[in-house]
């Protein structure tokens, strides 16, 4: 496998970890399964906090 083709697996699953979608295509081993939590709990965090500050935050400033 090229360098290239590596590094379109790792953004693949990092899109797929970060949006907690999770396929099952690829699955993680050693350190790589906790950074994969991370990354997954991390995403989960963001989406709540854009949806806090867009949707809610506008309401509670009107």
């Amino acid at each position: 496998m090229t360098r290239l083709a590596e590094f379109g697996d790792s953004i693949y699953n990092s899109t797929l970890t970060f949006t907690a979608l999770g396929f099952g295509d690829l699955q993680p081993v050693g350190f790589g399964r906790v950074s994969t939590a991370i990354e997954t709990s991390l995403g989960a965090v963001l989406l709540a906090f854009l949806v806090f500050v867009f949707i809610l935050g506008r309401r509670a400033a009107r």
